[in-house]
């Protein structure tokens, strides 16, 4: 849909908070997060990794502690 989108590959608990605050939320919309998760992810500072779903090869580099191909949130 949007062909100038990036991946992120890193975003602080605050840049996430912000850009999830930033987004309206209705029914059916297609967002990883919404900002309840997002609120609790930054005031406990959990540190949460985006990743596609049927890419298994990235998920099992995360778990190795290598480098992947999604965001992570610190």
């Amino acid at each position: 849909k949007y062909k100038d989108a990036s991946l992120i590959p890193s975003l602080s608990f605050s840049a996430f908070l912000d850009i999830a605050r930033r987004i309206r939320f209705v029914p059916g919309q297609h967002f990883v997060l919404d900002s309840a998760a997002a609120q609790i992810i930054s005031r406990d500072k959990i540190p949460t990794v985006i990743l596609h779903g049927r890419r298994l090869s990235e998920l099992q580099l995360c778990l190795e502690g290598k480098p992947f191909k999604g965001t992570l949130i610190h």
